[in-house]
């Protein structure tokens, strides 16, 4: 395939060349490595808004640079950020979580050091959604990410920062990971290409394991020509083979994946929908019946979350435990999930997945005959947040509902296994978690102080980058305070006091 004309590069401002355009002018000796970092270095200080980076040494990115001008190779001398769940060696890896902010690794993880080998600059670290587990990338350790596009919206998650970087034009592409869309989720919310490959197309050592099953590096560029360069040159099994394009069945499920897609991104899927078909591709309505209420149960987090911990643990000499990396969680709401996944407590989960997997294969032959699916949205609906999850909900005849009642003091939807019956009055003790105060109705108004500060900051916002299409956002609100009555103490108290059996004062 043709690279563009070094000479056309030229004319293009360094910050603004692609992946592709940039290989081929430092290959011509068009710049030097060191020229175009010290470029995108004084165009990203306008961009310090976006909060894009957790960490970033100058001075090494320089010295790379200048080292990148002795190897020969296609991507020697490109500019690049990694998500701060990926080893780099020299850099520590927070995950976005306190217990690993000061974790430096022994090493870079496999794919980060084939591409140093290759003369590749790492510019620094990529922020993200704490332990890359949610989608709007508010951080409480490094601060809330932003939009490129539009600072009062989030980026999506959790790959949050490696999109914003490359769709403001700080660095021409970034590595992120994806376990449950937080690569392809992102690039829809920034406007830029995201390619999450198979799962095992890339090691995954050296990466903060969230569910060792669907955990996969992968990439964000501006375009799908720089991802299939990137890809060719660090995933261990080479180039992709070509697909031929005619006659392969494409299954088109728009009864979910379409129901709530946005009205500006509806013409643009049909229009690629339209150049598939011209191109040969068949296309065949596919429909899944119950995958809303599924993927609702799958949840980003795996079953063995203290084993892949564990494991990266020992591998890159972290001197800290699995539980101090979990309880040590931020988020609260976050920490309960997570310790939950510790604790190994029983979830529908497995059921969901089988249940998935038997759906996606369908009749005899249905999966070999629909190898791809063409999804309009990338996550399931989740269900509100501060309420646990019962089959059948709040309805009383309810198949699984009765079947607690019929269960006497077993009750198999309860969260434990285990629920006092009726009538029963031997209750266990409340466990209460050490770190309940971080809970308390106070932080929140703290919360909402620092937010609203954050947007009058925001007031002088600089120029938005243009181009890259049109990105899907969510806007950015403070938590609001809890609110508290005015009218006095509360029933509760008050009837206490009215039933009290102490004797009066005598009257005077």
């Amino acid at each position: 395939m043709a690279g563009p004309d070094p000479a056309a590069a030229l004319a293009k401002a360094l910050h603004e060349l692609s992946v592709r355009e940039a290989t081929q002018a430092l290959a011509a000796k068009t710049f030097t490595a060191e020229a175009y970092v010290d470029a995108l270095l004084d165009w990203q200080r306008r961009w310090q808004v976006l909060n894009a980076y957790t960490q970033q040494d100058v001075d090494a990115v320089r010295a790379a640079a200048r080292r990148a001008a002795s190897i020969a190779a296609p991507i020697a001398g490109l500019p690049i950020a990694v998500k701060d769940n990926i080893d780099v060696a020299g850099y520590a890896t927070t995950a976005g979580t306190p217990a690993l902010r000061h974790h430096v690794p022994r090493s870079s993880a496999p794919v980060v050091q084939s591409l140093i080998d290759q003369g590749v600059v790492v510019m620094g670290k990529a922020g993200l959604h704490e332990m890359a587990a949610g989608g709007t990338c508010g951080n409480i350790l490094f601060g809330q990410i932003r939009n490129p596009y539009d600072p009062a919206m989030v980026p999506g998650g959790s790959s949050g920062g490696s999109a914003a970087a490359v769709a403001a034009r700080m660095v021409p592409a970034a590595l992120g990971t994806d376990t449950a869309g937080s690569i392809r989720a992102p690039a829809a919310y920034c406007g830029c290409v995201g390619f999450k490959p198979t799962t095992g197309r890339y090691s995954r050592v050296g990466l903060v394991p969230g569910d060792v099953r669907r955990d996969t590096l992968g990439w964000f560029a501006r375009s799908c020509a720089d991802v299939e360069l990137l890809d060719a040159c660090c995933a261990p099994a080479g180039p992709a083979p070509p697909v031929a394009l005619k006659g392969l069945r494409l299954g088109v499920p728009r009864a979910y994946f379409y129901a709530a897609l946005e009205p500006a991104v509806a013409p643009v899927i049909d229009a690629m929908l339209a150049r598939l078909q011209d191109a040969g591709v068949e296309l065949v309505e596919a429909d899944i019946p119950g995958i809303g209420d599924l993927l609702a149960q799958l949840g980003p987090m795996g079953r063995d979350l203290a084993g892949g911990l564990n494991l990266y643990i020992a591998e890159s000499g972290a001197a800290v435990s699995a539980e101090d990396i979990v309880h040590g969680i931020a988020d609260p709401q976050l920490r309960r999930g997570m310790e939950a996944g510790l604790a190994g407590r029983p979830s529908g989960r497995g059921r969901a997945e089988g249940r998935l997997r038997h759906l996606l294969r369908g009749p005899s032959g249905r999966r070999r005959d629909l190898p791809h699916l063409a999804r309009g949205r990338l996550s399931g609906s989740r269900r509100p947040r501060g309420r646990r999850h019962r089959p059948g909900g709040d309805d009383p005849q309810h198949p699984a509902r009765r079947a607690c009642r019929a269960a006497g003091p077993v009750d198999p939807c309860g969260p434990h296994g285990r629920r006092p019956a009726r009538g029963d009055r031997t209750r266990r003790p409340a466990r209460r978690r050490p770190d309940a105060a971080e809970d308390r109705p106070g932080d929140r108004g703290d919360h909402a102080a620092a937010a609203a500060a954050t947007a009058a900051r925001l007031a002088v916002a600089p120029p938005i980058v243009a181009g890259g299409g049109a990105p899907i956002a969510v806007r950015i609100s403070p938590t609001p305070p809890r609110r508290r009555s005015a009218a006095g103490p509360s029933r509760r108290r008050c009837r206490r006091r009215r039933g009290s059996r102490l004797p009066r004062p005598p009257r005077r």
